[in-house]
C-alpha cells in the first residue's frame, strides 16, 4: 500500500520546476502543494497540486479471510494566475506519463469552477506493476 508520506515525494519528483508557490501573509513561499485543503489564507501563484491525505476506496471483496479494498488516488492539478498554459498541460502530461494505467479528466474553467483542473487517479497496484515489470 501506498501512503501520502510516500505519495507526495514521487509527485514532487515528477513536477518539481513546474509547482507554484503558495505565500503566507507574512510572505514566507513555499511549494503549492497541500495535502487535503489548502489555508484559505495562502495566496497561490502558479500551478497548485492538491493530493488526498488517503486513497478513495472503490470496492471491497472477502479474499480467503481478509478484507481487500480496491483503493485508488486522485491527484489535483489547478492552474492559477500565473501559470501558463505550457507549464499546465506539461504537468498533465509528465503525470500521465508517470502514471501510464491512469485515468485523468480536464475540466475547464466555467461558471461554478474558478480556475481550469486536470484530475488524474490511478491504483496503487497499477504503479506498482510499472515499477516492477
Amino acid at each position: 500500500m501506498l501512503s501520502i508520506k510516500e505519495l507526495r515525494p514521487l509527485i514532487e519528483k515528477y513536477l518539481d520546476s513546474l509547482i507554484g508557490t503558495y505565500t503566507y501573509p507574512n510572505g514566507t513561499e513555499i511549494k503549492a502543494i497541500s495535502v487535503g485543503n489548502p489555508s484559505t489564507e495562502l495566496e497561490v501563484d502558479g500551478l497548485e497540486v492538491i493530493l488526498p491525505m488517503f486513497p478513495k476506496t472503490e470496492k471491497a471483496c472477502w479474499l480467503s479471510n481478509e478484507i481487500y479494498f480496491l483503493e485508488y488516488w486522485e491527484i489535483y492539478l489547478i492552474k492559477r494566475k500565473n501559470c501558463t498554459n505550457e507549464t499546465f498541460f506539461e504537468a498533465c502530461q509528465k503525470l500521465k506519463r508517470s502514471f501510464p494505467y491512469s485515468n485523468s479528466n480536464y475540466m475547464a474553467a466555467e461558471s461554478d469552477l474558478a480556475f481550469p483542473q486536470f484530475v488524474i487517479s490511478f491504483r496503487w497496484e497499477d504503479l506498482e506493476a510499472t515499477f516492477t515489470a
